[in-house]
């Protein structure tokens, strides 16, 4: 009678396979958010504040005051009336004044009529009506973004 013969068997079985992938796919979930780090975050943030500056000219449009955005330094606001010191609550934030933490801007003001036209100052007057596209420039570690609004119409833009 002949002896057992010995079996060889090349490759892997499925428990490695799956214990291997796993192990990939936990690596690459906190690997790669570190990778991208402030230039994500700066994006999501900027995309957040162009959507508090339409929130701001739709808040005009729709009642009888002035209503804009503040800039200084690393923080904003909004504010209505035409007064910068009467700050208002954005949607889903806690405070009056938002922190940018790790963002810096210039100091800019920027207001809304009823009719949604930006103007370069709080009050709306005519002589501070946008005739040239307003830039609000934010950076972080290097990066940075452009926030821009439209004279005229106020649309604002990204990039």
């Amino acid at each position: 009678m002949k002896d057992v013969k010995k079996r060889f068997f090349n490759g892997f079985t499925l428990i490695e396979v799956v214990v291997v992938l796993v192990i990939l796919g936990i690596l690459s979930a906190i690997a790669i958010p570190m990778t991208m780090g402030g230039e994500s975050e700066l994006q999501a943030r900027s995309d957040s504040i162009s959507n508090y500056i339409v929130y701001a000219q739709s808040r005009s449009m729709h009642s009888d005051g002035q209503w804009g955005i503040r800039f200084e330094g690393n923080s904003f606001w909004m504010f209505n009336n035409g007064d910068i010191d009467s700050k208002v609550i954005l949607p889903g934030e806690e405070e009056e004044e938002v922190g940018l933490q790790n963002i810096s801007t210039v100091s800019a003001t920027l207001s809304f009529d009823d009719w949604g036209v930006p103007y370069d100052n709080a009050q709306g007057n005519a002589d501070a009506r946008l005739d040239s596209e307003k830039q609000i420039v934010l950076n972080m570690d290097g990066d940075q973004k452009t926030i821009s609004i439209a004279p005229n119409t106020g649309f604002v833009s990204c990039q």
